[in-house]
């Protein structure tokens, strides 16, 4: 996905979901991961069974690369989907 870029998440579930978020892979060295992130995602309902979440802004928010997309319901985590970021 594209910075800045609207995308659509396919979910029976989608009036329940309170966050969508990416979650950057982890990469230790030394004890030490100063890549981990989690950054929060706009999103609202699309009306056709899914959301409609917009892709970080730019890469302050998200450097490119490789993310689990997670959508959480109740606080709890769906299944992670790898998206790439550029």
């Amino acid at each position: 996905m594209d910075y800045g870029q609207k995308f659509t998440i396919t979910t029976p579930h989608f009036a329940r979901i309170g966050r969508v978020a990416l979650v950057r892979a982890g990469s230790v060295t030394h004890s030490n991961d100063f890549d981990q992130r989690y950054v929060d995602l706009a999103h609202t309902p699309n009306g056709s069974g899914g959301l409609t979440a917009i892709s970080p802004p730019n890469h302050n928010h998200a450097p490119p690369g490789w993310y689990m997309l997670f959508i959480l319901a109740a606080g709890v985590p769906s299944i992670a989907r790898w998206v790439q970021v550029r």
